[in-house]
């Protein structure tokens, strides 16, 4: 079996296995909850959905994001 027929059946039965689960990130875009899901792998979600409000305001566009130095990140609350 390929891998995108893994992930198809694994997108099949996953609402299945779990139901009822759901994202304890906020966003709005697939960029954002690649950007939230990144900064949650070193803080808590409760903190990323802090901060990510700012971020997403100030540089949440991708061609922003893109060219954004690495302090904007840094400070983006």
């Amino acid at each position: 079996m390929k891998a995108r027929e893994r992930v198809a059946q694994l997108i099949k039965v996953w609402p299945e296995s779990y139901p009822g689960a759901h994202c304890e990130l906020d966003f709005r875009s697939p960029l954002e909850l690649l950007v939230a899901t990144i900064l949650s792998a070193q803080c808590t979600d409760k903190r990323v959905n802090m901060v990510t409000p700012a971020l997403f305001r100030n540089i949440g566009r991708r061609r922003t994001m893109r060219n954004a130095p690495q302090a904007a990140f840094e400070n983006a609350n």
